[in-house]
C-alpha cells in the first residue's frame, strides 16, 4: 500500500512544479513594436522599431503590390542608431529583405538588426531612403 502512495506523491510533485509534461514552462517573449512617423510617399509604407530581450530591429516596409505584379527595385536604405553622445551603435547582422504575402498582395521589408543594448543606448535613428535622410527620436516607451 505504501509504494502506490509514494509513487502518487512523487508524480504529483512533478506536475505541481511544471507544466504537466515534466519540464519547466518556457517564458514567452512579448516584443515591443512602435510605428515611427517617417513619411516617404511611394517609396516606403512604414518604419517599425522593435525591442526584444535579445535584439532590437528597425524594419522598413515598402508599398504592397498584387502578388502577380513584379516587385520594383526598392530605393536604397540605410539605418544608423545614435547614442546620446552622437556615436553609432553598430548593426549585429547584414540587413535582410523579406516578403510577406497576404490577401493577394505582397509587402517587401528590409530588417536591420542591432544588439539588445540599443534598447537603452539608442536615442535616435537616422534613416536614409533613396537620397532622403530622416532623423527620428526613438520613443521612450519602447526603451
Amino acid at each position: 500500500m505504501k509504494a502506490p502512495f509514494l509513487f502518487l506523491c512523487a508524480a504529483f510533485s512533478l506536475f505541481a512544479f511544471s507544466d504537466g509534461r515534466g519540464v519547466e514552462p518556457v517564458e514567452v517573449e512579448h516584443p515591443v513594436t512602435k510605428f515611427l512617423a517617417i513619411k516617404a510617399p511611394e517609396k516606403i509604407s512604414a518604419v517599425f522599431w522593435t525591442v526584444q530581450r535579445s535584439l532590437c530591429t528597425m524594419q522598413i516596409s515598402f508599398p504592397s503590390l498584387p502578388d502577380k505584379q513584379k516587385q520594383p527595385e526598392h530605393p536604397r536604405t540605410q539605418v544608423w542608431l545614435l547614442k546620446a553622445d552622437g556615436t553609432v551603435i553598430p548593426q549585429t547582422y547584414k540587413p535582410s529583405t523579406n516578403g510577406i504575402s497576404m490577401a493577394n498582395h505582397t509587402t517587401d521589408s528590409i530588417i536591420y538588426v542591432f544588439p539588445a543594448s540599443a534598447k537603452t543606448e539608442a536615442c535616435a535613428a537616422v534613416i536614409s531612403i533613396g537620397n532622403e535622410f530622416f532623423i527620428q527620436t526613438l520613443p521612450p516607451s519602447a526603451k
